[in-house]
């Protein structure tokens, strides 16, 4: 782990002292800053079918120690650690279980004394830990070379000039490289790194201080990062190099992924594009070799009829209030050593979220006392808040060992928004020969595949501005995928874009592979603000809204696999018990119809047991002349003794009634839920008497609670608990009655919002239908 430090405080820029328009390493003694960093290193895509990269997560404190002699002593802190190999964690900092030798080795941090000549000297503070480190091999060799590929230096100076550039070694594990000013603003400039022409293999030992090494030749390079002017420190950083490692005649070739982001007062502030998680994305998405693979297919509107009514004039507004008020949760996760942060939307039709950010953290004890528990963004993505739509923050807590994540009883946190401007509709040409669209800091390219007539890519390189596929036009004659193919490149798009974002935070690219006839590929256009707003949240436990029956439900279920409701009145004139000859009774019954009306069984007693017609669970397997008619939606229901054993019959007559108070058919009504759609008072809703003891199944077979897509939500039980593994409906449904999920005032609670309730209403003339039928003997 020890390498992954010194590499970064080679990140640190060392510049002598020059004219003021020279940019230089000079922050005061005492001066920290701290950095969030990815980095992944595997294998060149292609060289394996296995996945053996590893992924690495830290974020590590630097402070300016001391400053003598032409030399800068910099103490470095790591704070968090994570190490990844696939779905295999090889090291968590978070952990109470951590290694104890690594965190020794670790915790109390390094000190890097950087000479004017670039020689880096480091000094473990807990020089006996790290030294049993490496004597009990608690880092493999292979993962040391990867750390020590980690963070590269800049050790020249370089003047504050657009074009300016200069050559000069100090990465970790690189030759020569060479840096080039791309863009100079008032508190910052812009380099990118590239190889140099002159660079030449190095030696890298495989345990520091040995005389053990590897060689590296690097073989490509690209990146960018961006330098403070007035202090030297990096801002940001993203790399890409193709290297590869050469020992006893054995060629490796390695591929390195590189980010680095610096971070300010509250380590958990960032955005999607920076969090663990995205780095994860891209990681991932470099690991891909370059093949044939399509991705997965759009759905777009294939005519001018397929393009949605609300789309066709389709006009973004923003939000007055983005976030729903009394919705956003907080949950503590012990078992992942997680803080999950859930804040829903409150957005109408044709309204968006923009850009959102988290810009400040506040944990409270339960005195409402601030915590000083420092936490870092794992993930930042769209998903389910509750019942709707929303934004999902993940923070971990810094730190060595597991954090009393206990204690947190309130969180508070402040989001920027990035609001949108009017969306605009275009399109870009699809020739034989490549084609561009530009439009702000946007463009489009469609580039004709070499060898295969009428296909393109389409590469959106977006920054404030966003090109993106449209809805509102039609793609007639298209076939339309998404595409993380390099096309021969070196660098998929999501490494692209990581590069990209050094000098544009909301860059993005995004490619398609594109088939067909048509001449022109859809687009719509839209821009984001250049002003933030700043939006305060307040988030409630979760717990606290598992116990609260009339708070809006912490998550989003539905029950799936009840067959579809017809929509025309029921007929029953077809239906007949079958199969006496194979000595038992089955009845397909349209849905519903066995509940709604009555059906009984007549028989004598088996063994102390009645014979009752039960429904029969759809997810069995069935065939022949068991399979359902797909055309109708039926339920089959089946004779058994109420103990469900026996379903074979012989030497004994049943008469089967089917009463019905009249002509059956399904109906919806809506319903009027005020101002809490997910809690329903059941008497109400069903114009029935409510009997705790009905099966959960038989009741919610007959009465449907939907949402305003027509979609059956789940009851949830009155005893649910955060942490609870919901498994299938049907399996809790045979399990438990209405009184499980009723409270005293006579309410269920939904994981949802009710909008109606459909159930089968009664019409005209009652239907009665009766059957006689006799079993033999056993042949």
């Amino acid at each position: 782990m020890a390498a992954v430090l010194i590499a970064i405080v080679a990140g640190v820029l060392w510049l002598r002292s020059g004219p003021s328009n020279v940019v230089r390493f000079a922050p005061p003694v005492g001066d920290t800053q701290q950095y969030r960093i990815g980095l992944r290193v595997g294998l060149a895509p292609g060289e394996s079918v296995f996945d053996r990269s590893v992924v690495l997560h830290s974020v590590v404190r630097y402070r300016v120690a001391d400053r003598r002699d032409g030399q800068t002593t910099v103490h470095v802190e790591p704070r968090y650690m994570v190490g990844q190999s696939g779905h295999r964690t090889l090291f968590d900092s978070t952990r109470a279980e951590a290694d104890e030798t690594i965190v020794a080795a670790m915790r109390d941090g390094f000190d890097v004394t950087i000479g004017e000549n670039g020689d880096t000297e480091f000094k473990p503070s807990n020089k006996q830990a790290w030294d049993r480190l490496v004597e009990d091999g608690g880092v493999s060799r292979l993962e040391q070379l990867q750390q020590q590929l980690n963070a590269p230096g800049v050790m020249s100076a370089l003047p504050a000039q657009v074009g300016a550039s200069t050559t000069t070694g100090g990465f970790q594990t690189l030759p020569r490289i060479k840096l080039t000013v791309t863009e100079v603003r008032p508190d910052s400039i812009v380099v990118a790194i590239d190889r140099a022409a002159d660079a030449q293999p190095v030696r890298v030992p495989i345990v520091p201080g040995s005389d053990e090494a590897i060689t590296m030749t690097l073989d490509a390079l690209k990146g960018r990062m961006r330098i403070d002017r007035s202090t030297g420190w990096i801002r940001s950083l993203a790399l890409v190099a193709d290297q590869t490692g050469e020992k006893d005649g054995k060629r490796i070739p390695l591929h390195l992924d590189l980010s680095m982001q610096a971070l300010d007062d509250n380590p958990a502030a960032g955005d999607r594009n920076n969090s663990m998680s995205r780095f994860e994305y891209i990681a991932m998405q470099a690991g891909d070799e370059d093949d044939d693979r399509p991705g997965y297919r759009l759905k777009l509107p294939e005519s001018k009829d397929d393009i949605p009514a609300d789309a066709k004039d389709q006009k973004i507004t923003n939000p007055k209030q983005l976030f729903a008020s009394k919705g956003a949760m907080f949950k503590v996760d012990a078992r992942d050593h997680e803080l999950l942060l859930r804040a829903p939307y409150d957005l109408k039709k044709n309204q968006a979220a923009g850009h959102l950010a988290l810009a400040d953290l506040t944990l409270t004890d339960a005195n409402g006392k601030t915590l000083e528990l420092p936490m870092v963004m794992d993930e930042m993505r769209l998903g389910l808040a509750g019942d709707k739509i929303g934004t999902r923050v993940t923070l971990r807590p810094l730190g060595w060992g597991a954090a009393d994540l206990s204690a947190i009883h309130g969180v508070k946190a402040v989001f920027t928004r990035r609001g949108l401007g009017p969306q605009t509709h275009t399109s870009i040409e699809l020739a034989d020969h490549p084609t561009e669209l530009r439009r702000g800091d946007a463009v489009a390219r469609a580039i004709p595949v070499e060898g295969k007539p009428h296909q393109w890519r389409v590469e959106l390189a977006n920054g404030q501005g966003q090109f993106f596929v449209d809805h509102s036009q039609a793609y007639e004659g298209l076939e339309v995928r998404s595409s993380d193919a390099r096309y021969g490149e070196r660098l998929v798009p999501a490494e692209v874009g990581m590069i990209d974002r050094i000098s544009q935070p909301l860059a993005e690219r995004v490619q398609y592979s594109v088939k067909g006839e048509a001449t022109r590929f859809p687009l719509a256009y839209i821009r984001y603000h250049d002003t933030l707003e700043r939006l305060p949240v307040t988030f409630t436990d979760e717990e606290r809204r598992y116990r609260d029956h009339s708070a809006p439900p912490p998550d989003l279920h539905h029950i799936f696999g009840l067959p579809d409701v017809p929509q025309k009145p029921i007929a029953l004139d077809d239906v007949a018990p079958r199969d006496a000859a194979l000595h038992r009774l089955r009845l397909r019954l349209p849905v519903g119809v066995g509940e709604a009306c009555h059906l009984k069984a007549k028989a004598p007693d088996l063994n102390g047991h009645a014979l009752v017609w039960q429904h029969r669970d759809s997810s069995r397997p069935q065939g022949g002349d068991d399979a359902p008619d797909e055309t109708t939606a039926t339920q089959d229901w089946e004779l058994t003794t109420d103990d469900g054993e026996r379903h074979y019959f012989y030497n004994t007559t049943v008469d089967t009634t089917l009463h019905c108070p009249g002509q059956p058919r399904w109906q919806r009504s809506d319903y009027q839920h005020g101002d809490t759609p997910w809690l329903v008072k059941i008497a109400d809703a069903t114009g029935q008497p409510v009997d705790p003891d009905t099966p959960a199944a038989t009741f919610f077979r007959q009465f449907r609670f939907v949402d305003d897509r027509g979609t059956p939500l789940r009851p949830m039980r009155l005893d649910a608990q955060p942490g609870d593994h919901l498994g299938s409906w049907h399996d809790e449904a045979e399990k438990t009655t209405l009184a499980d999920y009723l409270a005293d005032d006579g309410t269920v609670r939904f994981w949802g919002r009710v909008a109606g309730v459909q159930t089968i209403r009664f019409s005209g003339e009652p239907i009665d239908k009766h059957w006689h039928t006799e079993f033999g003997d056993y042949e």
